[in-house]
Formats: C-alpha cells, structure tokens, sequence
C-alpha cells in the first residue's frame, strides 16, 4: 500500500449535523444537536506536545476530528493527519453472537472524517490527509520529526505493533496517549464484555503507563517523560476517561 496525500474534500458541502463529532471547537459548542466526546483545549498541557513546531512535521494518528492536528498547525507544523482508511474495517472485539456491524461501521466512520473535512476547511487548514491501518502504514508515508498516537492502542488488536509502526515514521520524538489501567507493571488489560446483554466493541484495552514505557524502551527510547494520570470528560456520554501521556525522543 502506497501512500496518498489528500488536500481537500471534494465531494462537495458538509452538513454540520452530518458528522461525528469526536473532538468539539468553539463553532460547534453553540450549534443546537451538537454533542461532541471531547473538548481538549483545557487539556492540551497533558499531551506533551511542543509549543514550537516552526518549520517541523508532525504526524497525527488517530486524527479523528483533527483537533490536534490543527492545534500543531496553528503552532507552526507541516502536518500529516493519518486516519483509518474506508477500505478497512476498524478492529472490533468479536463476539461470538454480534449482529453484523459494518453497515453501523461505515456510517460513523464516515461521519467522522466528514468532521475532520468540515473543520479543515473552516480552519482554512494546509494538513494533507492520508488513510490506511495503524498496524500496516502505507509505504512512501516518509519520516516525522514529531508523531502522536492519541487514544488509539485501547482500539487495535495489537498494540504493540501499532505504536512499532509509528515508530518506523518517527525522526525524532513520539508522543503516545492512552487510556490508563492503574498499576506498576507493564500491563495491558482486556476489556471485553462477553456477559454484557449490551457490550462495547470499541475498546479492547487499557494499559500502564509502565507498558507504555517498556514498549518504547525495546524500541530505542531511553529517557521517557511520563505524565500523571488526568482525566479526560467524555462529554457526550458523561464519564471520565483516565489517561495518560509518555513521551521521548530517539537516541
């Protein structure tokens, strides 16, 4: 798989209301119907990212509605937004007795990039798309000096390999945030729900920040900065998500 750098939407006008909102701005916080999971501009300190990216690349994976690639634009970055590609289905825990998804799957996975173009153009944004899998990045997608994987391990089946694959894409700094399990092992746990009469597909884990931390240490990473865990308000559905960030540079 080659990569392809898509500029712009070109299946004509976006609807607001015919988006998922994943991240939340301030021109949707007044539109009635509106309820985005996230608004991170209160937490942006916890995701470690440079407060300079002048004449630096960042790549955003997991871009979803943009928020972050847009931030580090606004900060000066040449930025890639790297998101699941419509050819592919998301990775989803396989219940033995699930109705079949993919209908659902293609919907909502439509509607978010369709807030992420909606935003790109209110934003008036130079960020190149490109779309493909986590666990196999296209060919020819080059080097960045900074990646961010945010809130993506918890949804692939290898988490592992995922964050090696943005590795192989990372100059020089990778910054990984995910959702927390509290202990000082390095662990990831699995959060299926087989006995649940109405179970979550989405989340297949939650892991230590001390796995977090291992993983980028068999990779070459050596000095990890690792942040407290913080919560972030899922706004939508009114829980917290524990979290946390980890982030180093290569050599």
């Amino acid at each position: 798989m080659t990569s392809t750098y898509i500029t712009e939407w070109t299946q004509g006008a976006i609807d607001i209301q015919d988006c998922y909102w994943y991240h939340g701005y301030d021109f949707t916080k007044h539109v009635p119907g509106i309820e985005p999971d996230y608004y991170l501009e209160d937490s942006l300190e916890h995701f470690l990212l440079p407060p300079d990216m002048t004449g630096r690349t960042f790549l955003d994976v997991g871009t979803a509605s943009g928020y972050l690639s847009f931030t580090m634009e606004k900060r000066g970055a040449e930025v890639v937004s790297f998101d699941l590609s419509p050819e592919e289905a998301p990775d989803q825990i396989p219940y033995w007795n699930a109705d079949d998804r993919s209908q659902y799957n293609e919907e909502h996975w439509a509607q978010l990039r369709r807030s992420y173009w909606y935003a790109h153009r209110h934003f008036d944004s130079r960020a190149k798309a490109v779309y493909g899998n986590i666990l196999n990045m296209p060919e020819g997608l080059g080097t960045f000096d900074v990646a961010m994987i945010g809130s993506v391990l918890q949804h692939v089946r290898d988490p592992f390999l995922a964050i090696q694959q943005v590795d192989a894409h990372t100059k020089d700094t990778l910054i990984i945030c995910e959702a927390h399990f509290p202990s000082k092992d390095p662990v990831i746990v699995f959060q299926a729900e087989p006995e649940a009469s109405q179970p979550q597909f989405w989340t297949w884990w939650r892991m230590s920040s001390a796995f977090l931390v291992q993983a980028m240490k068999v990779l070459g990473y050596r000095d990890v900065v690792v942040t407290k865990p913080f919560d972030l308000d899922h706004v939508r559905c009114g829980f917290k998500v524990s979290s946390v960030t980890v982030k180093d540079r290569k050599g």
